[in-house]
């Protein structure tokens, strides 16, 4: 994946989700990721990464309360993911995905449009490949303007471009 070659030689790590085919990708380009999971992907070698177990945190901070039962800690644990992934990001890369990207995505431009940012900046947030009509629905959504200079949207093929932008 050449945006993960780029990020690397940028010196740039990558929180990544622990499902689907973008640990893998991310890995093999050399770049040193850092997966938050909620249960572990069995197709997905890990070999010497160590993820961040979020069901295990919410088990250490929320398990012994008998009123929490396991799918509440599944949702806690849900909690934990999002606002690790928010605050340990210096920028946000999304390819065009499900409700999975989505449940990542909206947390991340709810807080850059509230306010609720690093150095009262928001981090870089680039949507790579999405269809033209989704980017401006969301736009109008979260009330993004089109020259801001944190939100940008790119073809897969543009991967210097998303670099330059996550980077800068």
């Amino acid at each position: 994946m050449e945006i993960g070659k780029l990020l690397h030689q940028a010196g740039y790590e990558a929180n990544v989700g622990a499902y689907g085919g973008f640990v893998k990708l991310f890995q093999e380009s050399g770049i040193t990721i850092h997966p938050h999971e909620m249960d572990v992907n069995r197709q997905v070698t890990y070999e010497e990464i160590e993820a961040v177990d979020c069901v295990k945190i919410a088990n250490e901070l929320f398990g012994r309360d008998e009123s929490f039962i396991p799918s509440m800690l599944k949702e806690i644990a849900w909690g934990i993911r999002i606002g690790l992934f928010i605050a340990t990001s210096n920028a946000f890369l999304f390819f065009h995905g499900r409700e999975g990207t989505l449940a990542h995505l909206f947390p991340v431009l709810a807080h850059a449009t509230k306010g609720w940012v690093k150095n009262n900046t928001p981090r870089p947030v680039a949507l790579v490949g999405w269809p033209p009509e989704e980017v401006a629905a969301i736009m109008k959504q979260f009330n993004i303007s089109r020259d801001s200079n944190w939100f940008a949207h790119f073809e897969i093929n543009q991967a210097q471009k998303i670099t330059d932008f996550l980077i800068s």
